[in-house]
């Protein structure tokens, strides 16, 4: 009896051992674990700080860089672009490519186009860069950057209706060029190209509209042709122009 207790009592401690080394090697394992948790929810954290810190100065340096084509700085605007100013960023109304245009800024509509801007970006009311050229050296520039020349903007009209309606002979001119259809129609009907241009008595885009078919008979949504709208406003020249085309009351 004495003899299996003595035997007994070794086994019974080498067990408590056995016990206690794996419960440290547990606890140590844990304690493994959650430093390593820890460290990468750190690491989250910090990610996270970077990203929003990065989203704040990217919209920072998307401001700055509006601000800079805004008055034309060139070298400015090519500094934002390599610090990591958006060249696509749309704010209420425009775009970066949209006011450098506009604002008839022809080096730095070359240097955003060299950045990646899509020249077929649409900022307030469907608007795109094209429409808006100030002249027609960056109507051309836009233009060879695949600018879709049959857009039909938001409000309804087409780069062709809008130059043709300011009376802008040599945009007009680039446009038929690049394969601008005299004909499309403005949103609901409201107008055409010739339409505008006869009714505000532009001859000169009248003529260029007349020598690529535009259509002289077309109404628009009031039954209003070119030569009832020239008529109206007493533009003879045109009224002329137009009935010489095969223009009929």
């Amino acid at each position: 009896m004495h003899k299996h207790q003595k035997g007994f009592a070794p086994t019974i401690i080498a067990l408590i051992i056995l016990i206690l080394i794996g419960a440290a090697s547990f606890y140590f394992w844990k304690e493994n674990e959650q430093s390593k948790l820890a460290i990468v929810n750190q690491q989250n954290i910090q990610k996270l700080d970077q990203s929003v810190a990065g989203q704040q100065n990217t919209q920072q340096l998307n401001i700055e860089l509006m601000n800079a084509i805004e008055i034309g700085d060139l070298e400015k605007t090519r500094a934002l672009i390599k610090a990591g100013a958006n060249v696509n960023f749309v704010n209420e109304i425009q775009t970066p490519l949209i006011l450098a245009s506009e604002n008839g800024h022809l080096e730095i509509v070359q240097e955003l186009i060299k950045a990646g801007a899509d020249v077929n970006k649409e900022a307030a009311y469907g608007e795109a860069a094209l429409g808006r050229a100030a002249n027609v050296e960056i109507l051309k520039e836009l233009i060879k950057a695949g600018a879709d020349v049959n857009k039909l903007y938001g409000y309804g009209v087409t780069p062709l209706m809008i130059f043709s309606e300011k009376g802008d002979v040599q945009c007009v001119q680039e446009l038929i060029k690049a394969g601008a259809d005299v004909n499309l129609v403005a949103n609901k009907g409201w107008s055409t190209a010739l339409i505008d241009a006869s009714c505000r008595g532009y001859i000169e885009v009248v003529k260029e509209l007349i020598n690529a078919n535009a259509d002289v008979n077309k109404k628009d949504i009031y039954g209003t042709t070119a030569l009832i709208c020239a008529s109206k406003n007493k533009h003879l020249e045109i009224v002329n122009l137009l009935e010489e085309a095969g223009a009929k009351n």
